[in-house]
């Protein structure tokens, strides 16, 4: 009797394993699923406008995200999210635009340092870790890049 068990118990742990080993390969394998190709990227500065996750050539779904209105030196950060108890913030203040990156100059704005060009032809806003996410990979994760929105 005690070697049945035994014999059960390393069946179960080789099938724990088994299911353990496969489910971080899925989770791996989803976590690049939505990654946004760019083909062709080239630095701008910011063409005035609001930028938000939207994409006009992908049409992913966002419960929450942020928004930033460019308009000429200035610009204003906002974001919204589908619970009711969420205020969003309104930070306003100046961008400095260098070479190779832009600056939002106020010290609430998560990832002030963003990168304005044009990706495959839209303008659009990446996050540093964007940026240098594309230069490695080709791609970008879907919060790390804003798209210019059509006047309307």
């Amino acid at each position: 009797m005690g070697v049945k068990r035994s014999r059960i118990g390393a069946a179960a742990q080789v099938s724990s394993f088994l299911l353990l080993f496969s489910l971080f390969g899925c989770a791996h394998n989803i976590g690049h699923y939505h990654e946004i190709r760019i083909s062709k990227f080239k630095i701008s500065d910011p063409t005035p406008g609001t930028y938000t996750p939207w994409s006009p050539h992908n049409k992913i779904g966002y419960f929450a995200g942020e928004v930033i209105i460019m308009q000429g030196s200035t610009f204003r950060y906002t974001g919204f999210s589908d619970t009711s108890s969420y205020i969003p913030p309104d930070y306003r203040g100046e961008f400095s635009s260098f070479s190779d990156h832009i600056y939002l100059n106020d010290p609430r704005v998560p990832s002030p340092f963003r990168v304005a060009g044009t990706a495959d032809g839209v303008s659009v806003l990446l996050s540093r870790e964007g940026y240098k996410q594309w230069q490695t990979t080709g791609t970008v994760a879907p919060g790390m890049v804003l798209y210019l929105q059509k006047a309307k």
